[in-house]
This record gives C-alpha cells, structure tokens and sequence, in this order.
C-alpha cells in the first residue's frame, strides 16, 4: 500500500509534462482559455481590410484565397505541359499547398500594409 503512495507522488513530482510544458498549468481552466482566445480575436480585428467590388464589401483574405486557387490553375496547366506534374507527387498536398502559398503572396502584394 504504502509503495502506491510512493509511485504516486513520484509520478507527480516527476511529470514530463510539467518540464516541456510549464505553461500549460496557466490554461488549465475554461475561463482563462476563453478569455485568452477573446483577447487574440480582438487583437486581430482590425487586420482585415475590406474589398469594395461592384458595390459588395468582400475581406481581402477571400480575394486572396481566390485568386490563389485561379493562379495554381494557371501553374497546374504549365506543370502539365512540360511534364512536371508527373514527379509531383501527392497531388493533393501539392496543389493545396501552392494554393495556400499563392494566395499569401496575393495577399502580402496587394494588402500588406508595412
């Protein structure tokens, strides 16, 4: 009995986890994650100019991610013409990256505000 309370309290004094993550004791509760996670929201809510097209305000994070996915179109069809899209390849993970990375470089010419 007495080498159970023994294990337990070296378990607890111990713990991995408290050395590679000494501030997850910090977020421990659901209050402080909340509040935390509603002070990074208000931090970044002016950071998202808006698009003004035919009379409708757009984000400009949407017009970036759709002119991302026209560009890796375009990219796609010159990877096929000279055959490169045969040595690409997981496809899926190709594509969605190149449009991922695309639509952050659209973003960072037409609404980087540095």
């Amino acid at each position: 009995m007495r080498f159970g309370n023994i294990e337990a309290r070296y378990v607890r004094l111990h713990n991995p986890a408290r050395r590679i993550f000494p501030l997850m004791r910090f977020f421990n509760s659901h209050s402080k994650r909340l509040a935390l996670t509603i002070g990074a929201a208000m931090l970044v809510a002016g950071c998202d100019p808006v698009v003004n097209i035919a009379g409708a305000n757009f984000p400009s994070w949407l017009f970036s991610a759709i002119c991302g996915a026209i560009i890796t179109v375009v990219i796609r069809m010159i990877f096929v013409v000279t055959r490169i899209e045969a040595y690409l390849w997981p496809l899926p993970i190709v594509y969605s990256s190149l449009t991922i990375l695309t639509g952050c470089i659209v973003w960072l010419i037409f609404f980087n505000r540095i």
